[in-house]
């Protein structure tokens, strides 16, 4: 989701924050593609546009969670796929287990439940 996406990466680095925008199966440069939804007028769904082309700054693989402080997982189509990827959950494991700062927006919680999320206080 392009809005998701954009808005939490520049938010945060507004603030002052490092952050890593990353991909399974991508690497540091390369981009990937992100949706617009959008209400359709008389309909009870979304429309689907294209956003942006998002350029990654790190590299999936290269990531060791335990040099970073949190996780924010941004929603739209992506969790439907990732949320059966193991390095993915493993990855999230560790902010959960470590009891580390994690966020999810929209269908990024489909993620913290395949992670299993569990005894938390959770706050939607």
């Amino acid at each position: 989701e392009d809005y998701e996406m954009m808005f939490t990466y520049q938010a945060l680095l507004l603030v002052g924050h490092t952050v890593a925008a990353i991909c399974p199966g991508k690497k540091a440069g390369e981009t990937i593609k992100t949706a617009v939804h959008a209400g359709v007028p008389g309909a009870q769904t979304f429309g689907e546009d294209e956003g942006h082309n998002f350029k990654l700054t790190h590299t999936f693989d290269d990531i060791k969670p335990e040099e970073w402080d949190a996780i924010s997982i941004v929603g739209g189509r992506c969790p439907e796929y990732l949320r059966t990827d193991e390095k993915v959950l493993n990855l999230v494991r560790h902010f959960l287990d470590k009891n580390k700062p994690t966020s999810a927006i929209c269908h990024g919680i489909q993620i913290l439940l395949s992670a299993g999320i569990k005894d938390r206080t959770v706050c939607c």
